[in-house]
């Protein structure tokens, strides 16, 4: 399960541009992985987003995650942020999910590039090595005439 019902209660919420409000208890569907980070389905899903290949098939699962969390905060009358002194209401900050977005699209990148760097070496051996073959199986006409013939 991704999302998880999460209790904000009542507290005296800060924006992102430092304006305090208060507001009152709501219940919200949230990510599991933003509201407790040290769970276990957190930590695998840190984990897995770290590993080649893995971590690209993480990707659209988080960008999912953060585009239903885009609509379930349209429901409430502000928007979860880090600078809230309320620790869930900081936790459930959707700028906390580009940290999990970019860490995925990295690690499963990020192994790949020296097995391309090596697939794009062999190939250039390869080609090198076909080269000296051709040369050496069929040597050109011009060595072949005898120049003090002329």
């Amino acid at each position: 399960m991704l999302f998880g019902l999460t209790i904000i209660p009542p507290h005296t919420h800060t924006n992102k541009n430092n304006a305090t409000q208060d507001v009152k208890s709501s219940i919200i569907q949230a990510p599991k992985v933003l509201a407790t980070p040290n769970s276990k389905a957190s930590i695998l899903q840190k984990i897995a987003s770290c590993t080649p290949i893995i971590g690209l098939l993480v990707v659209p699962l988080v960008l999912y995650q953060k585009r239903a969390v885009a609509k379930k905060y349209k429901e409430l009358e502000y928007i979860p942020c880090n600078k809230c002194p309320h620790t869930r209401c900081s936790l459930l900050d959707p700028s906390n999910l580009n940290i999990v977005l970019s860490a995925s699209l990295l690690g499963g990148l990020g192994l790949l590039f020296p097995f391309i760097i090596l697939l794009l070496a062999m190939v250039a051996i390869i080609a090198l090595v076909e080269k000296i073959r051709s040369c050496c199986q069929r040597p050109p006409q011009q060595l072949l005439q005898n120049p003090l013939q002329k």
